[in-house]
């Protein structure tokens, strides 16, 4: 065989190689793709599961603020039964100021 065969053969041999290394790297990063996007999957639904958590946790916090809010303008505003002789009129009323826009 002459020096040209010899270097189209090679050539040759390389290219294939080359071609399974790539192809190789092609299933490679497809699998870590996959493994990626299960971990997208599963941090987005344990996500959704905290925020869902979380919007009952202030709902209660919420409620349980607006209950002590009242009982702090039950206590400042309305008649103990120490003062039930007083009329509820007498009490001095709460009335926010009003927000100009």
């Amino acid at each position: 065989m002459g020096r040209l065969t010899d270097d189209m053969t090679r050539l040759v041999d390389e290219i294939a190689a080359l071609h399974a290394e790539r192809e190789s790297f092609v299933q490679a990063v497809k699998g870590k793709v996959r493994e990626m996007l299960a971990g997208f999957r599963k941090a987005h639904a344990d996500r959704r599961a905290f925020v869902s958590n979380l919007r009952g946790a202030v709902a209660a916090m919420r409620a349980e603020f607006a209950d002590d809010i009242l009982g702090a303008h039950d206590a400042w505003f309305r008649s103990t039964p120490r003062q039930s002789s007083t009329p509820q009129s007498d009490a001095p009323s709460f009335k926010p100021k009003s927000r100009k826009r």
